[in-house]
């Protein structure tokens, strides 16, 4: 786990093949591939995949590999795990998508990813935000602007 969350690609691969159990979980619920993603290393996150860890694995608050990644805009684990199969519209317990989280932070390529795979723009969380409205709130303009146009694209 300690290898995954500091980037340790070649020791995270040595572990899975000494049998480490890629999908042991902390305490927190958060297992290896989602500290991988949230540090943004796509060579361990398709590692652990392919050593059969959890893609949709979620802490008890719900939050997803995939939130983890686009939370801190790393774009191209984002599309790893969209390749892989990873389920696009996953909310956690308060609603929080992963758009939601990419959105909110600012971080228009993965925007961009998540829309590509067609997420749900509109989806609302628990309070009633959606992602334009959190890119908005958090003074993300050309984010919001994306959000924007796609909404009217696809009417």
């Amino acid at each position: 786990m300690h290898a995954a969350k500091n980037g340790h690609t070649v020791t995270v691969q040595a572990l899975i093949d000494a049998g480490a159990k890629v999908d042991q979980a902390r305490i927190n619920g958060a297992i290896a591939l989602m500290f991988a993603a949230q540090k943004g290393d796509v060579e361990s996150v398709q590692a652990l995949l392919r050593a059969g860890a959890r893609i949709d694995g979620a802490r008890p608050d719900g939050w997803s590999t995939l939130m983890f990644a686009a939370s801190d805009g790393h774009t191209a684990t984002v599309q790893a795990l969209l390749d892989a199969g990873a389920k696009i519209d996953h909310a956690d317990t308060d609603g929080v998508t992963a758009l939601m989280c990419a959105a909110r932070n600012g971080h228009i390529g993965t925007v961009y990813a998540l829309l590509g795979a067609h997420v749900n723009y509109n989806a609302e969380d628990k309070s009633g935000n959606t992602a334009l409205s959190l890119a908005l709130s958090g003074n993300h303009r050309e984010v919001a602007k994306i959000l924007s146009l796609h909404d009217v694209k696809s009417i």
